[in-house]
C-alpha cells in the first residue's frame, strides 16, 4: 500500500465548467493554490487553481507550491465559466523568486 502525505484540501472548482483551459506564460503571483498567469500571446492574466490531481512537470519544482513567480509554464485543465482553470497538468521551467 502506498503512503500519502496529507496535504491542505483545494478549494472547490468554480461552478459551470465550459471545457478545456490551455495558457502558456509567465507566472506573476502564486500563493500555492492558485497561481496568475499571464498569457504570452494575449497578455491576459488568467487564474489558475490546482489540486490533488494536478501533475506538475516542471524543471526545478515538484509540487505547485514549489513553481516561482516569473516561471515560463504551459497549463492544460477544465476551464469554467468566469476564466479560470483547473490544471491537470503545469510543465515548464521555474525561473524567478521563491514563492511567498
Amino acid at each position: 500500500m502506498r503512503a500519502t502525505t496529507p496535504s491542505v484540501p483545494a478549494p472547490a472548482p468554480p461552478a459551470g465548467r465550459s471545457g478545456i483551459g490551455i495558457t502558456f506564460g509567465k507566472v506573476t503571483a502564486n500563493d500555492g493554490t492558485t497561481m496568475v498567469v499571464r498569457n504570452a500571446f494575449t497578455s491576459n492574466s488568467v487564474k489558475v487553481r490546482t489540486d490533488t490531481g494536478t501533475k506538475v512537470q516542471v524543471l526545478l519544482a515538484k509540487r505547485a507550491t514549489e513553481i516561482r513567480v516569473g516561471a515560463l509554464v504551459a497549463v492544460y485543465g477544465r476551464q469554467y465559466a468566469d476564466g479560470v482553470i483547473v490544471a491537470d497538468v503545469i510543465t515548464g521551467i521555474s525561473i524567478g523568486t521563491l514563492p511567498k
